[in-house]
Parts: structure tokens; sequence; C-alpha cells
């Protein structure tokens, strides 16, 4: 076994980088079946006699599951080991995949997509622990950039490539399609991932699992429930009861000896400012995500695939800006790359609040390309920073963190977002669009108000306050 305090420094360039790309097979493997069933719910529903509502619970119920998932990689990392645990995982996804395949019924299709999304959750954090140990800091910002081009090109292909399947092979063929990724990483991972280990075998605090397990789907639920029927006063009940569970999770933790996930990383300011930003940064780029192709559809009046279409530029601009914003944190001060980033989204988010029906195609393409790119800078410096804060030993708690600050904040983007756009029901398309996008352009512009808490502590090193709190729980 490998433990994490061993140093990266003699591994080469082009091996770290070969882990690295096998870590992120799995993130890939998840985030792609995280949107491929959007094109199968037609053929599904009918195929399995199902209700509008049952298929509803299918997408969201493993959406829920993927980010109930996050929060138990911490423990579980450090009870069984990050390759380990990474390896279970994709077992258990690929399995899970095969019975989503084979299910009778909706009933049993929306328990085996919900244990995938379980299962799921677990990769994308204990992906980027693996990297974070695997990986020296003066390549971290490069190579944990790259799981930020998985993460949005996995779900754009996920539509197109389960249409694709579906079309041919029948929506259970669309199921059978991430078994073979599995196996490929599986086979990968056992090869040439190091067995990391953590040094201990912590147990469980089943108390503060309860609470986070029940409070954050319960809180997610309560945000994005705008598509599944029921009365407001139900949604509004939801939420908060999710928040106060996970106000309860959160004092349970700050006081418990072997905490589910260590909140004191929270007391140093510079992590907790990288939580906001990966906060923030959701909901602009979740609330963007769901806003621009409104634009393109209700207001220009274009089909879906011509805003497919439409929505390429944007793609290309985060696909170029996160390995950029990661070879710049790199090199430069991660508070200069986000407030840079910041500033940029915002002054390419502001013209979406006056730009007209008929705009030029060029110059909407080059503006939500630019958006793209400043989005990518004003957020993956905040994860690479996150982790390069904190000491090796706290790996598997400081991803989890910052991935469930970015779901909470894209789920509260996006019903934002959704929330003002639907208000302005005796308003023109247009109209509600600007407002919109006025929404959007403030919070990107607190990035770089954000980033400037940040400071350049020494990897491993932190305030004393947080040095204090990180002691009292280590």
């Amino acid at each position: 076994m490998t433990r994490i305090e061993e140093s990266v420094d003699d591994t080469s360039a082009a091996t770290m980088w070969f882990r690295a790309g096998i870590a992120m097979l799995g993130a890939f493997t998840t985030m792609l079946a995280s949107t491929m069933t959007n094109a199968a719910l037609p053929a599904l529903s009918l195929d399995l006699h199902a209700s509008e509502a049952a298929s509803a619970w299918l997408v969201s119920g493993y959406l829920l599951a993927l980010a109930t998932g996050v929060p138990m990689s911490a423990w579980a990392s450090r009870r069984v080991g990050p390759t380990r645990l990474w390896l279970i995982g994709l077992t258990l996804f690929a399995v899970s995949s095969a019975t989503c395949a084979v299910a009778p019924n909706m009933a049993a299709l929306i328990g085996a997509r919900m244990v995938q999304g379980l299962v799921g959750g677990l990769l994308v954090p204990v992906g980027q622990t693996i990297i974070g140990l695997v990986v020296n800091r003066q390549r971290l910002g490069r190579i944990i950039s790259m799981i930020g081009i998985v993460i949005v090109v996995a779900p754009l292909l996920g539509t197109s490539l389960g249409a694709l399947i579906v079309d041919h092979g029948g929506w259970r063929a669309m199921f059978w399609a991430s078994v073979p990724l599995c196996v490929v990483a599986l086979g990968l991972g056992l090869r040439f991932l190091p067995k990391l280990e953590t040094g201990g075998s912590p147990s469980l605090d089943w108390i503060g699992a309860l609470l986070i397990l029940a409070g954050l789907p319960l809180t997610l639920l309560g945000v994005t429930s705008g598509a599944l029927p029921g009365a407001l006063s139900w949604r509004v009940g939801t939420l908060v009861a999710g928040v106060l569970l996970i106000v309860g999770f959160s004092i349970r933790t700050l006081r418990a000896d072997a905490p589910l996930l260590n909140l004191n990383l929270l007391a140093d300011r510079s992590f907790a400012a990288c939580a906001a930003i990966m906060a923030i940064g959701g909901a602009v780029s979740f609330g963007g995500q769901f806003l621009l192709p409104l634009y393109f559809m209700e207001v220009r009046g274009e089909t879906l695939q011509a805003t497919a279409v439409s929505l390429i530029p944007q793609i290309l601009g985060s696909m170029v800006g996160f390995p950029f914003a990661g070879w710049l944190t790199d090199r430069y001060d991660a508070r200069l790359v986000l407030v840079s980033g910041g500033i940029l989204a915002a002054l390419s988010t502001i013209p979406l609040a006056i730009i007209g029906a008929q705009a030029g195609n060029v110059s909407v393409e080059l503006l939500i390309a630019v958006r793209g790119f400043g989005v990518a800078l004003a957020t993956t410096p905040a994860m690479i920073a996150g982790l390069a804060i904190v000491e090796r030993r706290h790996f598997s708690h400081a991803a989890p963190i910052l991935n469930i600050f970015q779901r909470l904040g894209a789920a509260f983007g996006t019903a934002l977002i959704a929330s003002v756009y639907g208000r302005g029901g005796s308003m023109s398309a247009l109209t509600r669009f600007h407002h919109s996008s006025l929404c959007l352009a403030a919070p990107a512009a607190l990035i770089a108000v954000a980033a400037i808490v940040i400071t350049r502590s020494p990897a491993g090193h932190s305030s004393a306050r947080g040095a204090a709190a990180l002691k009292r729980n280590a």
C-alpha cells in the first residue's frame, strides 16, 4: 500500500497524466449516464407503461442520489482507501447499469437507477482525491482542470449518444453501453493505479450520516422540484426540512470526534473562500446552461437541434478555458485567475441583458464563447486552490466538501433563473431573458470579490484558526 504522505515528485509527468486519465474515465462514465436517459424517456415510458411522474423521478432520482453519494465518499475513502473505493464504485456502477438494462418495470428501473446514482456520486470526488494524491503540486492545476472538461462535455454527449443508441438498439442497450466503459476503467485501474491508503479506519458517525443523507437530497429536491408534481407547500416544506437537517449535520460534525466530513476545514478562510466560489460558480455556470437554450428556442424561435448547434461555441469556450485556467493556476496566483475570470464572466453576461432577438449569429456565438471561457477561469482555480491549501491527509474531506458546495450552488442557480424567467409570464420572452441575465452577472462579479479572500498559504499550511481546528479533528 502507498501512504498518502509519500512524495510524488519522482513520478514522471507521463505517469501522472496516465493515472489521472484513468480516474477521469470513471467521472466521464458517471456524467455521461446522467443525461443519456433523457433521450430514452419516451421509449422506456411507453415500453414499461409508466406515467409522466414516474418518468420524471427516473431523472430526478438519479441526480438526487448522485448528490447523496458525495458526502459518504469522505468516510468511505478513509475506510477502504481511495483507489479501492474507486474500483468498488466502478464495479457497482457496472452492476447497477446492467440491472437497469434488465429491469422488468419502472419501479425496478427507478430503484436500480438510484443505486447507480448513489455509487456514481462517489466516483467524482474520489477520483479528484486520487488525482490530488498521485500528482505533484506543480501539475495539480492542469490535471484537475481536465475533470472540468469531462463534467461539461460528458452530459452533452450523453443526450446525443443516448438518442443514437435508443434509435438503433432500444433503451435497454443504452444502459448496457455503460458496462464496457466501466470494465475498461476497472482493468486500467487495477493495473496502473497505486493502492493508496489514508492511515486509518474510522468508525462511521451514523447520526451525522443520516442527517446529511436525508438533508442534502431533500434540500436539492425542494430547490429543483419545479418539474415534479406537487403543491408549493410541499416543496417549501421539503426545502425547510432539508436545510434544518443540514444545519443539524453541521452542528453534529463540528462536535464529533470522528466526523463524516471535517467541516473544520472551513475555518481556514482561504478554503472557505474556495468553497464559496465553487457554490457561486455552480450557480453562474448551471444557471447559464438553463437560460441560454431559452434564448435560442423561445426568443429566436429555433428548433431543439438548431439550439444545440448554437450552443457549441459556449462548450468550446469552456473546453479551452478549463485547461488554460489550470495552466495559469499552476504558474501564477490562483486569485489573479479567479478575479480575471469573474470579471470576464460578468462582462460577457451583461450584454445578454440588452441583446436583441435579431442579433447577428456571429456576435451571439462569440459572446457565449467568451462567457464559457470566463466561467471556466472563474471556477477551476477554486477547486485547485482548495485542494492545494489542505494537507494531503485531508483530501478525502476537501474534495467532497467542494463538490457539495458546487452542487448546491448549481441547484440554487438553476432554481433562481427558472423562477425569475417563469414569473414574468406577462412579459415577452426577450424581457424575461434580459432580467434573468442580470441575475447571473452579479454573482459572476462576486467571484472576483471572494477570490481576494484567498491567501497564498503554502501547501499544507493554513491560517492559525484553521490550523487549530484541524489539529483538534486530525
